[in-house]
């Protein structure tokens, strides 16, 4: 069982999504390639919160990371959509939004249930998938190391959120 403090401590560990950055517009490919890379992460967060709240986890914390994580996700597939520099880069995105849809509607929709966890990551899986395809299509553009970088970057970030995400639905 997982002692209080240290739950805390876990749900604290990643900084609030507040910096000036969340509100700026994508300026260039390695922003956006950043910004993507970030929807793998926020995904993976929003249901890493959604499970807390249904174990009744830090549950006011949690909901505060849920609501951060929609609201970033969504102001994020507005920009990359808006960005979009190729047709390919812009049909992914697209595709992305019905299933973000779908998401959310699990995500708010009603209480959390481990009854409904199952569907739930199965949305998570598809929403991920796009997300990557979109970073990594981004990243080849950049043409860079950088663009790499950036991308290994966002990776590490959504597979840390992942890893929390995952103990948490199973427990």
């Amino acid at each position: 069982m997982i002692q209080r403090r240290s739950t805390l401590a876990w749900l604290g560990a990643v900084p609030l999504l507040t910096s000036p950055y969340s509100v700026a517009q994508i300026v260039n490919l390695t922003d956006a390639v950043n910004k993507a890379g970030r929807q793998r992460m926020l995904a993976q967060r929003a249901a890493k919160a959604y499970f807390a709240i249904g174990m009744g986890i830090s549950v006011p914390k949690a909901q505060e990371i849920l609501s951060l994580s929609m609201t970033q996700f969504d102001r994020h597939l507005v920009e990359l959509k808006a960005f979009s520099p190729t047709p390919d880069i812009k049909a992914i995105y697209a595709e992305m939004e019905p299933v973000w849809s779908d998401y959310k509607t699990a995500l708010i929709g009603a209480p959390p249930k481990r009854e409904t966890a199952q569907a739930l990551i199965d949305i998570d899986g598809k929403l991920l998938t796009l997300a990557n395809k979109g970073t990594s299509a981004l990243e080849q553009l950049v043409g860079k190391p950088i663009g790499k970088l950036v991308n290994v970057a966002g990776r590490q970030r959504a597979l840390s959120q992942r890893v929390a995400k995952l103990y948490l639905a199973m427990a």
